[in-house]
C-alpha cells in the first residue's frame, strides 16, 4: 500500500475524530445551561472507552466495499471523474477489515437511513489537543455515544444538520439544537477541518478533488471531479 493511500485512511479517521470531538463539545456546552461545567463533563463523557462492536463481514461484502473505496482513491490520485456510493454496510466493512481504517476499529459503527447519517462511537477527547488545552477537564475523557445528522459537502464546506446527540446514554434535548447553534457548529467545524486538511497533504488533495458529498436515502454519495 502506498503512503498516499495510507495517508488518506489516516485523514478519514482524523475527520471522524474531529466531528465527534466538536459535537461532544457542543453537547457539553449546551448541557452547561442546566448544570455546572464539571458536572456536565462527568455526566456526558466517561473516563473509559467503550468497545463498539461490528458484525462479522463476509468476503463478498468486504470485497464490494473495498472496490468502491479503491474507485474513490484511484479517482482522487489520478484526477479522474467518479461518483461513488457507500452504504452503511460498506462503511462498516471498511472499518472492520480494511487496513486504512484500522484506527477506527472498535471505535465506530455507521447506519444510514432516510438521508440521515448515524454513528455509534467511542473516541478519546484527547484527540483534539487544542480543545483539551481550553477545557482541561476533558483531558483523559471519552465520548461514548450516538450521533444522527444530515450531512453534505458543497462549495468547499460541510453542512451538518444534527438530529440527535446521545452521550453516555443521555440525550441532549432537541430544543437545544437551534438554527443558531447548528450554524455556529458548522462554522467551527469547517475552520477546524480546513486547518487539519492543510496539515495533511494527502487529505488536502482528497478534499480538493471532492466536488460534493451528500447523504441521500441510505447511501453516502461522493462525487470526485477531474483535474
Amino acid at each position: 500500500m502506498s503512503n498516499e493511500r495510507s495517508g488518506m485512511g489516516c485523514f478519514a479517521k482524523g475527520c471522524l475524530t474531529l466531528i465527534v470531538v466538536i459535537i461532544a463539545l457542543v453537547a457539553v456546552l449546551v448541557g452547561g445551561g442546566y448544570y455546572y461545567y464539571g458536572k456536565v463533563v462527568d455526566t456526558l463523557t466517561s473516563d473509559k472507552p467503550r468497545e463498539v462492536k461490528l458484525e462479522q463481514v463476509s468476503e463478498p461484502v468486504f470485497n464490494a466495499a473495498a472496490n468502491k473505496y479503491n474507485t474513490f482513491v484511484n479517482a482522487v490520485n489520478n484526477g479522474q471523474e467518479a461518483t461513488v456510493e457507500f452504504s452503511a454496510a460498506d462503511l462498516n466493512a471498511l472499518v472492520a477489515r480494511h487496513p486504512d481504517f484500522t484506527g477506527l476499529r472498535g471505535k465506530a459503527r455507521f447506519d444510514i437511513s432516510e438521508s440521515i447519517l448515524g454513528f455509534e462511537t467511542s473516541l478519546p477527547l484527547d484527540s483534539a489537543p487544542d480543545l483539551t488545552k481550553m477545557l482541561t477537564r476533558l483531558k483523559g475523557r471519552y465520548f461514548n455515544g450516538r450521533i444522527r445528522t444530515g450531512l453534505e459537502y458543497v462549495n468547499g464546506e460541510f453542512i451538518f444538520s444534527p438530529k440527535l446527540i446521545e452521550a453516555n446514554e443521555m440525550t441532549v434535548p432537541s430544543q437545544f439544537l437551534t438554527d443558531s447553534a447548528i450554524a455556529e457548529f458548522n462554522k467551527s467545524f469547517n475552520q477546524s477541518f480546513q486547518e487539519k486538511a492543510r496539515q495533511n497533504s494527502n487529505g488536502s488533495k482528497s478534499l480538493q478533488r471532492v466536488k460534493s458529498l451528500r447523504v441521500t436515502g441510505d447511501k453516502v454519495v461522493v462525487v470526485v471531479m477531474p483535474k
